[in-house]
């Protein structure tokens, strides 16, 4: 009789658990900025990195405690490679994907219809060369652009407000940094050429938001 009612009391915790959790989910899109990385070498110095471009995703996640959640959040960004000095430019297509886990901790309650938030949290960032690279590129003693796919470790934070519009509809609005190593096999720094340290991904974006 007591394993029966630890049971139905058990039973009755979790469904008031469930029943508790708001789960959050939504699409995004925005611009992103890279600043460009400086690259020297014994015949000058050059500028490269990603172009700036757009981004979309999505996201989704749990919104169990008054100002306390978790999400995941996927974005496809539009990121050439670009590598310039003295008046040249040279350029490649490519394209980034962030993947991330992130906590989100809110300065006002779940029911405020204007929640502003900050969020920390880590993921990988795919960086992608998908031209077709030239053997013969110019500006290739400082460094070459390539057809590469480079997985690098991400650290990631954002700054943002939540608007409700419903009960079940919002938008939102955030500013994300994605920091990661420098991807210096996409970008392949020439012999006797130094290339590293972190790259900052800058992500404007808005989106819709749908709770459940």
């Amino acid at each position: 009789m007591k394993s029966l009612t630890r049971i139905c009391w058990v039973s009755a915790l979790f469904a008031s658990f469930v029943a508790a959790q708001t789960w959050e989910a939504g699409v995004l899109g925005g611009f992103a900025v890279t600043p460009e990385t400086s690259v020297t070498s014994p015949s000058g110095s050059a500028s490269t990195g990603l172009k700036n471009g757009g981004t979309f995703g999505v996201f989704g996640g749990a919104n169990d405690y008054s100002y306390i959640g978790g999400e995941a959040s996927y974005l496809y960004r539009m990121s050439d490679l670009k590598l310039s000095s003295g008046g040249t430019e040279v350029d490649l297509a490519g394209h980034t994907q962030f993947l991330d886990f992130r906590f989100l901790v809110h300065f006002a309650r779940r029911e405020k219809r204007f929640r502003p938030f900050v969020a920390a949290g880590g993921g990988v960032a795919i960086y992608s060369g998908t031209g077709e690279p030239n053997a013969a590129q110019p500006l290739n003693n400082f460094v070459a652009l390539t057809n590469t796919r480079e997985t690098k470790p991400m650290a990631s934070g954002a700054a943002g407000i939540k608007y409700r519009l419903t009960q079940h509809l919002g938008l939102r609005f955030e500013f994300r940094d994605y920091a990661t190593p420098f991807p210096n096999r996409l970008i392949g720094p020439a012999p006797g050429v130094s290339l590293g340290g972190w790259l900052q991904n800058f992500e404007a974006v808005g989106g819709i938001v749908g709770v459940f």
